[in-house]
This record gives C-alpha cells, sequence and structure tokens, in this order.
C-alpha cells in the first residue's frame, strides 16, 4: 500500500496513491466490515459523470477493482491547493470475491 502524506491549510491527509492488495485489505477492514481510505479525484471525475463511474473510480483506487467495493460512500476532506483535485474520504465494503 502506498500513501503521501499532504498537508492542505487546515489538515493533514494520508492518501492512498496506489491500491492495496488483498493483505492490506484485510488488515484495514474494520471490526463493522468496512474500510476507509482517502483518496485524490479531479473535479471533472466528480462533476463530468454518473455517481456510478465515480463509485467506479475509488473502487480502483482502493482495491484494484472497480466491483472490489460496495456501499460506498463519500465526505469530502478536503482540496489539493492549486489543482482542480479533491481528497475524498471513502467508506465502503470490501467485496474480496471480486479482485
Amino acid at each position: 500500500m502506498k500513501t503521501e502524506n499532504y498537508t492542505d491549510y487546515r489538515s493533514l491527509h494520508v492518501l492512498l496513491t496506489e491500491a492495496m492488495n488483498q493483505k492490506e485489505l484485510e488488515d484495514n477492514v474494520r471490526k463493522d466490515g468496512t474500510i476507509q481510505a482517502q483518496v485524490v479525484v479531479t473535479l471533472e471525475e466528480v462533476l463530468d459523470n454518473d455517481i456510478d463511474y465515480l463509485n467506479d473510480v475509488v473502487s480502483e483506487k482502493i482495491t484494484g477493482s472497480i466491483v472490489g467495493l460496495t456501499d460506498i460512500s463519500f465526505n469530502v476532506a478536503g482540496s489539493v491547493t492549486g489543482t482542480n483535485e479533491l481528497i475524498l474520504r471513502v467508506t465502503g465494503t470490501v467485496e474480496f470475491d471480486n479482485l
């Protein structure tokens, strides 16, 4: 699992920069069965497409598969200064059978 620390004007963010492998996913699943990670998406990915496309994008960024994450929810955690990129805190259920 590759991560990168990024500090915006308020907070330090640990951003996932490479999809987790199966062991990393298993190690990061919380007691309630969900996983949470912060990823960067472009503003265009959010605005120019539907929710299914965005779900596929974040699922692939976290699990390496567009069908690896279900029951996905998002919170905007910040933005990358000087770019059209948003930091999303993503929560979802890993579908290990679909990896």
